[in-house]
């Protein structure tokens, strides 16, 4: 699911994508083939899958994601002469990787962990802030935190042990809810190809609470928009959930999720019920009344879930994936999502007396409006705020503002004045364009500032009129 989110992530963006993937995979995971890209089936043995990927597509490809617990830098290697770069998706840590960018979203996670085990130069992107979610969880996420503030109480729980759940840990929290004695209402997902729906179903009639089953659900954000307790695996819905502020009882249902797990616990954004394998209906009861119990508790967990995850990792992973862009001067010019530690180098540029003379509102904020600024951007599902790297240093803003229900962006651009003249700002506009290509951008500009005129007709802009520009969306391939 987290390589399907990014996929159709990297198609919006124009890309176009393909899975190879092992033939169960589908049935596990319908969503694949619902979808829009193309699904090859590897059945090869081991040491030809690189074969096999080559007679599959001779062309090769531009990016080669690699999410899979048994390939390493053999693979990775085998690769090389046919995809121009290789990103790697881990959460293990355990082996060592040929690759352009590695992607861990394990909170915790420090460089160290891969340092050794990559090549030099290699790109990490780690922590709970790349999770790769589908735009849905980011779309809902004010909606979902505003509910949540509103309601202290326990009414609705959400159980979702994952698609398969092979050993049934459904079951067992299902009886764990039912010898509770919680007056709530379930929502239980299970997969399309389970085999223990029937069972299940059984048991759900038996019990006290109302019982609700959804199978290949396309809207879990809307469950979860519902639920004010989540009982899940510590696994890809994680992040779901802590975008969302769902306080979880949390699952361990394999090793690569432990670190997941013990940082939840640490942080206090969840709480654990073990390991799968040793789980008891008694112990899922005892964690549901304890936390019926702590209404204060209850309303933390939300709060400290909510900070683990903002649900833009994915956005934040295009922008690494973004074509490389040079200033005058050679150096690369990158964007990625601003941070609240950027603010203070923010607003040096902000109050700066260059930014001001042309700017909507020449007075310069305070510094307290700008901190407000920054934290209500960082939160709005429809601003993009972005630093503009110089050879990997803060060199200036870009910020797109979507329009109401739409694909019109409205576009504006700041460069720190120590670097003015190295065509940084061209450059952040180009990789704003190849951000949203299917957006229809708009910029405004002051009569009299002639440099920003000149800006954006160098960027590819149309002029409308005498204070506006547009770029057209591009074709998609």
């Amino acid at each position: 699911m987290r390589c399907l989110a990014l996929a159709d992530a990297l198609s919006a963006a124009g890309w176009t994508c393909a899975f190879a993937c092992a033939a169960e995979t589908t049935v596990v995971i319908p969503a694949l083939l619902e979808g829009q890209h193309q699904i090859a089936q590897l059945d090869a043995d081991f040491g030809d899958e690189a074969a096999a990927l080559f007679r599959r597509w001779p062309q090769g490809c531009d990016l080669m994601i690699v999410d899979h617990y048994e390939r390493d830098a053999k693979f990775e290697t085998a690769c090389r002469p046919w995809a121009q770069r290789i990103m790697v998706i881990d959460d293990l840590a355990d082996r060592c990787h040929d690759c352009d960018l590695l992607l861990d979203q394990a909170p915790g996670r420090r460089e160290d962990d891969y340092r050794p085990l990559v090549p030099t130069g290699c790109y990490l992107l780690l922590g709970s802030r790349f999770a790769l979610l589908r735009p849905q969880f980011a779309a809902a996420r004010t909606q979902a935190l505003g509910r949540r503030r509103e309601s202290p109480y326990m009414r609705q729980i959400l159980v979702s042990l994952g698609a398969s759940d092979p050993h049934n840990i459904t079951r067992i929290v299902l009886e764990g809810i039912a010898q509770s004695g919680i007056d709530a209402a379930v929502d239980v997902v299970i997969g399309a190809a389970s085999p223990h729906g029937e069972g299940l179903r059984s048991l759900a009639d038996t019990m006290a609470q109302a019982v609700e089953f959804h199978a290949q659900v396309t809207d879990m954000a809307g469950l979860m928009i519902r639920a004010d307790l989540a009982i899940g695996a510590a696994g890809i819905s994680t992040w779901e959930r802590c975008c969302l502020g769902v306080p979880s009882l949390v699952v361990t249902a394999a090793d690569n999720q432990n670190l997941t797990a013990k940082e939840l616990a640490r942080t206090g954004a969840a709480r654990l019920l073990g390991r799968s394998d040793t789980l008891t209906p008694a112990a899922v009861a005892r964690a549901i009344n304890d936390l019926a119990a702590d209404s204060g508790d209850l309303l933390g967990m939300r709060e400290r879930a909510a900070q683990l995850c903002d649900g833009r990792g994915t956005l934040r992973t295009l922008c690494a994936l973004l074509p490389t862009t040079r200033a005058r001067d050679g150096n690369v010019v990158s964007l990625r999502l601003a941070l609240a530690a950027d603010t203070e180098v923010m607003f040096r540029w902000q109050a700066a007396d260059q930014t001001r003379h042309y700017a909507r509102t020449p007075r310069s904020p305070t510094n307290d409006e700008h901190k407000a600024w920054v934290q209500a951007s960082l939160g709005d599902p429809n601003r993009v705020l972005c630093l503009v790297l110089h050879d990997r240093a803060p060199a200036g803003v870009l910020r797109l503002d979507r329009a109401e229900d739409s694909d019109i962006y409205e576009v504006s651009v700041l460069v720190d004045p120590d670097k003015y003249g190295l065509g940084i700002a061209t450059a952040a506009l180009s990789l704003g364009r190849a951000l949203f290509p299917g957006a229809r951008l708009v910029a405004e500009v002051l009569p009299g500032n002639a440099a920003s005129h000149r800006l954006f007709k160098r960027a590819g802009y149309r002029p409308v009129d005498a204070s506006h520009y547009v770029s057209e969306p591009r074709p998609m391939p």
